[in-house]
């Protein structure tokens, strides 16, 4: 489930959710998301260790693609 902040310039007016929601938001737009009862974005802070997670993946994978040469 995400929660999109409808007060963006994006997303108003609003004459059709649905469509709204696919065609004219972004991730910008999302201020909450949850998944199997689990919140792991609120207000623009990852609840969750996950981010962490894959930013530090991310900056090894940086690494051993740079040390690759």
């Amino acid at each position: 489930m995400i929660a999109l902040n409808l007060d963006e310039p994006n997303l108003c007016p609003i004459f059709n959710e649905t469509s709204h929601a696919v065609y004219a938001s972004s991730g910008k737009d999302c201020v909450f998301t949850m998944v199997e009862g689990r919140i792991l974005y609120d207000h623009g802070i990852y609840t969750d260790g996950l981010y962490a997670d894959t930013a530090a993946e991310m900056r090894d994978l940086v690494k051993w693609v740079k040390n690759s040469d």
